[in-house]
């Protein structure tokens, strides 16, 4: 995970961004540079990142402000320095119930990775995502054999031509894809449907049967799967949460710059047992 989101130090984590940010990113920072943002001495801000004070509050966001963090991140730190600075029983746990309302909106797949925003009806929204096969033709026809000839898609897909047709129909009527000369086009590409949604758990129940009937279909060979139980502790579980994420960025990367030819589906589960 992330430092910003880690740790229980606000200190700490103005550290070691300051050092991440110089190994990985290139930035000429320095914590002569940063004192100066902060408008105190070095001396000063070094001690108290060693644990030796607190920054005020002004002194914190300026900090902040030269590391360039996300909003979200300063607001996470100023609730950090909220913590450390309060002797009231219920205000701290307040602010702490806060703090992990924060630490689990930055383990959402939304925080990681861009996804666009639509105006469709929720009730096509709920045609759409609670559909496995509307959602596979409509990826479909992204590659241009099947754009051009939709009729291929049902013997691809072991689907009759009545279904097809009828998914693209429906596909056309709430503007995700649109006829176009030689073919259709696909207009609204790139979403995501929020683990917040209503309709998230029927979503993922329904995908995950479709792919379980589609790999007792299918060649072993163009297949891979993995499932494993393991014990750790709670803090493992969130940083694997996080690389999974990392890992999902770069993939969207790669999808998004290289060339349509084939659709694939990836799942990955993550959940607790005790």
């Amino acid at each position: 995970m992330e430092t910003i989101y880690k740790s229980d130090d606000y200190r700490q984590s103005l550290k070691h961004s300051l050092i991440q940010q110089k190994q990985r990113l290139g930035r000429a920072l320095s914590f002569q540079k940063m004192a100066d943002h902060c408008r105190v001495q070095k001396t000063y801000l070094s001690k108290i990142l060693n644990h030796g004070g607190n920054l005020t509050q002004d002194q914190l966001y300026l900090a902040c402000d030269y590391l360039a963090l996300k909003e979200a991140e300063t607001e996470f730190l100023l609730t950090l320095h909220e913590i450390d600075g309060t002797y009231l029983p219920a205000r701290q746990k307040k602010l702490k119930e806060k703090l992990e309302k924060m630490r689990a909106q930055y383990l959402k797949t939304e925080a990681h990775i861009d996804s666009r925003t639509t105006e469709v009806p929720a009730q096509d929204l709920q045609l759409f995502y609670l559909d496995p096969l509307m959602q596979v033709i409509h990826v479909m026809l992204t590659i241009e054999k099947y754009a051009k000839e939709p009729r291929t898609i049902g013997k691809a897909m072991g689907l009759s031509e009545a279904v097809v047709t009828e998914k693209i129909k429906t596909l056309e009527r709430i503007k995700f894809i649109q006829s176009v000369s030689g073919g259709y086009k696909v207009i609204n590409n790139d979403l995501h449907l929020s683990a917040d949604s209503e309709i998230f758990n029927a979503y993922r129940k329904l995908l995950r049967i479709a792919a379980l009937n589609r790999l007792d279909q299918i060649d072993p060979k163009k297949s891979y799967s993995l499932s494993v139980i393991l014990s750790s502790t709670p803090e493992v579980r969130a940083e694997i949460q996080v690389q999974f994420l990392n890992f999902l960025n770069k993939v969207k990367k790669l999808v998004s710059a290289g060339e349509e030819r084939e659709v694939y589906q990836l799942n990955f589960d993550l959940f607790d047992w005790t």
